[in-house]
């Protein structure tokens, strides 16, 4: 054999030593990277990942492996944080280098162009749009518009349910999309199979995009998805949280049996309002078990590492992701006892609304995670804790929540409140209610102010006569 062919083997095998020795190392966990399962050559813990309720698994194994876990999906790393010190040194006081998203060619780069908010990196787009959605959610404009949108549309809601009672998520879906399209379109949702906007409305947050596109440079296909992120985020994520409300108030009776009795107490035969806030700390309490209960993302949404970070001794890789682990921390014994009973009373004498919750200090102050964390926390805080309001106490107000009966057995039926549907979402999976007014004379008042303010507020397509004033009316 020749000299040349000699040293063509000799870089062959050494080219082949060299990849078979990086190949040998896929799929394995470095020695400083945090514990986590076993796992196998070229894989790592891909076959261990569930299939469904991976919140269980996930749980299970923050309970073998400690607050902070990682699990190895071939050549991409996962850090599973489960303690609350660890998310909030991590993703909010390291938030320069915590708040990106991991890669997602699929629904980021190629169904959406790269323009869904959700997933955009920490760059100018996502900022520029989270200071658009500052001033949609400004609480001026919360206040002198979209409170008159909860207003009208809970009492469309309350009708729904009078008439209606076994399509109760029906309504709770029309009451979100509702509200959420007059907020981000200025167009009302009357019934479920409306034909959505086919005609836009001043004033609505797209107007105000609108104003800002040309300044900005932004695409028309930019600025609709930034207006469908604040649809999809007010809507699905308030319904889900209203549906296990209810679920639980057909669960634990005496809760809903306490609530009434305040609401009773504190407003008699007149409709809860915003300015019963105060006086209603158990129905305030009921807000922040139900999204502690049954918090939307269970697993919260990834985030990821711009640059090799260090923590408690444990290396963090560049671009690893990084989830926070919501299920086992608002379920975790230690901090609620009995964390599956729904419960409002954990929240005695927490008088924090979502906002200074989050934004505490100390972490065994804060009440939950539904949120999300650091710089890409939900800034509809102070929005959804009045439209969760507002909700919840004029349905304790009207209606008595009962388990329904089994047509055989005649046994009542209790809702399974570990099923959960599948979906982005987390939510209870279907189940059955017996929903009844608590008294005729409340029935007849539920009718008698919805035709009251459907006749002075609205035209004849059930759309606003006139919209409420807000800052940026022109």
């Amino acid at each position: 054999m020749s000299s040349t062919h000699l040293l063509g083997l000799a870089v062959f095998l050494g080219g082949l030593s060299l990849l078979v020795y990086r190949l040998s190392g896929l799929g394995r966990r470095p020695g400083d990277y945090p514990p986590g399962p076993p796992t196998l050559p070229f894989i790592g813990n891909l076959l261990q990942m569930p299939k469904e309720k991976g919140h269980l698994q996930f749980e299970k194994w923050a309970k073998q492996y400690g607050p902070i876990y990682s699990l190895i999906l071939g050549t991409q790393t996962l850090i599973v944080l489960s303690s609350e010190h660890a998310m909030k040194d991590l993703l909010e006081r390291r938030g320069a280098i915590y708040s990106s998203r991991p890669d997602s060619y699929l629904a980021h780069d190629i169904l959406s162009g790269g323009h869904r908010v959700v997933h955009m990196t920490y760059n100018k787009s996502l900022k520029l749009a989270r200071k658009l959605a500052r001033k949609v959610l400004d609480d001026s404009i919360i206040q002198s518009t979209f409170l008159a949108y909860q207003d009208l549309e809970s009492r469309a809601m309350l009708l729904g349910f009078l008439e209606t009672p076994e399509h109760f998520s029906n309504h709770l879906k029309r009451f979100t999309c509702s509200f959420t399209t007059q907020m981000v379109f200025g167009h009302r949702t009357p019934g479920s199979d409306d034909a959505f906007m086919k005609k836009l409305f001043y004033p609505c947050a797209a107007a105000m995009f609108a104003e800002v596109q040309e300044s900005e440079g932004l695409s028309d296909d930019r600025m609709g998805y930034f207006a469908g992120s604040l649809l999809q985020a007010g809507s699905e994520t308030t319904m889900a949280t209203l549906l296990g409300f209810v679920q639980a108030m057909v669960i634990f009776p005496d809760v809903a049996q306490a609530a009434q009795a305040e609401i009773d107490r504190v407003c008699g035969d007149r409709l809860p309002s915003l300015d019963d806030w105060e006086s209603l700390a158990y129905v305030r309490g009921c807000i922040k078990e139900s999204l502690r209960w049954m918090p939307t993302a269970i697993l919260g949404v990834p985030h990821s590492v711009d640059v090799e970070d260090r923590y408690m001794g444990y290396r963090f890789p560049k671009n690893a992701s990084v989830i926070y682990n919501v299920w086992a921390i608002h379920n975790d014994p230690k901090r609620h006892p009995n964390p599956r009973n729904f419960d409002p009373t954990r929240w005695a004498g927490d008088n924090q609304n979502s906002y200074e919750s989050a934004r505490n200090e100390d972490v065994t102050q804060r009440d939950h995670y539904a949120f999300g964390m650091g710089r890409r926390m939900c800034l509809a805080t102070n929005l959804v804790d009045q439209f969760l309001f507002l909700a919840i106490s004029r349905l304790l107000w009207s209606f008595d929540f009962k388990r329904a009966i089994d047509e055989k057995t005649k046994q009542e039926i209790i809702p399974d409140m570990n099923d959960l549907a599948k979906g982005l979402f987390t939510m209870p999976s279907p189940f059955k209610a017996n929903i009844l007014p608590r008294y005729g004379a409340r029935a007849q008042r539920i009718r008698e102010d919805w035709s009251n303010a459907s006749k002075e507020l609205l035209d004849d397509g059930s759309q606003w006569k006139e919209i409420p004033v807000t800052p940026w009316k022109g």
